[in-house]
C-alpha cells in the first residue's frame, strides 16, 4: 500500500497533515503518537469509513481512496475498531458467523470457516456464549477472528491489546503471530509498547497529524520520538 500527501481537517484542526507511507504487509508494523495525533483517523481513511481531503492511496497498484469500507474489505483490507464492536445477543460463533455473511459465504462453507476461526482463535470454549457475557480479551479476539473471515491481505487494528492483562496479551500476540505467519499484513495502533515492540518490525510514529519517525525499534530512542509521545 502506498499513502501519498494524506491530509485531513475537521473545523480548524488538521488531523493528518500529509501523509506519506509505504506498506510492506510482510512487516507488521505499529503506528504509534499521542493521544490525538490521528492515527485513528488515518485508519479511517485507509479502510473506507472516512475520506481525505488531499492525496491519495493506492494498493496492489489500484487507486482505492475513496472506495467504501465493502469495497475496501473485498480489495482485502479489513480493521478492527477501538470500540467493542459485537452483537451482544448473539453468540460468539454467531458473530463470526455474520462477518461471514458479509463477506459473501454461506452454507457449509461459511460453518466451515466459523469453526475454522472459533478454533484457530482458541475461542472453542466460549463458541455458545452469548457475547455480552465474554471476557474483555475474549472479545478482543472475536473481533479479530470475525475480521478475518474475508480473507484479508492487510488487516487495520485499533488498540487490540487496549485493556487487556498481560496473559490476554500473551495470547492476543501469539493470535496475531499466526496471521502472519499465513501472510496476512499486520497494521495496528496501539500505545502499549511491551505489546507492540516485540511483534511489531517497524514503528510509524504520528504526531500532531505528521510523521516524525519511520524506521525499527530504534526510533524509539529518537529524542523527537520521546518528546513528543514517550517522555
Amino acid at each position: 500500500m502506498e499513502i501519498r500527501g494524506i491530509c485531513k481537517q475537521f473545523g480548524g484542526v488538521r488531523a493528518l497533515d500529509s501523509v506519506d507511507l509505504k506498506l510492506d504487509i510482510s512487516q507488521p508494523t505499529a503506528l504509534i503518537g499521542p493521544n490525538g495525533s490521528g492515527k485513528t483517523t488515518l485508519f479511517n481513511i485507509i479502510s473506507g469509513f472516512l475520506r481525505a481531503d488531499e492525496g491519495t492511496i493506492r494498493w496492489n497498484d489500484q487507486r482505492v481512496d475513496g472506495l467504501d469500507p465493502r469495497r475496501m474489505v473485498r480489495l482485502g483490507v479489513t480493521r478492527t475498531f477501538q470500540q467493542r464492536m459485537l452483537f451482544d445477543r448473539a453468540t460468539v460463533a454467531e458473530n463470526i458467523a455474520v462477518a461471514g455473511l458479509a463477506a459473501g459465504l454461506t452454507g457449509a462453507e461459511l460453518a466451515r470457516r466459523v469453526d475454522a476461526g472459533v478454533e484457530a482463535f482458541g475461542l472453542t470454549a466460549w463458541a455458545g456464549r452469548l457475547s455480552a457475557s465474554v471476557p474483555f480479551g475474549v472479545a478482543r479476539r472475536v473481533a479479530v477472528a470475525a475480521a478475518t473471515m474475508s480473507s484479508p491481505r492487510l488487516l487495520l487494528l485499533d488498540e487490540p491489546a487496549a485493556g487487556l492483562s498481560d496473559e490476554e496479551c500473551l495470547q492476543l500476540d501469539s493470535t496475531l503471530r499466526g496471521l502472519i505467519d499465513r501472510g496476512i499484513g499486520i497494521f495496528l495502533v496501539d500505545h502499549n509498547m511491551d505489546f507492540i515492540s516485540p511483534l511489531c518490525e517497524r514503528m510509524v510514529v504520528l504526531a500532531n497529524g505528521k510523521l516524525i519517525a519511520d524506521g525499527d525499534r530504534n526510533v524509539l530512542k529518537s529524542p523527537e520520538v520521546i518528546s513528543a509521545y514517550l517522555d
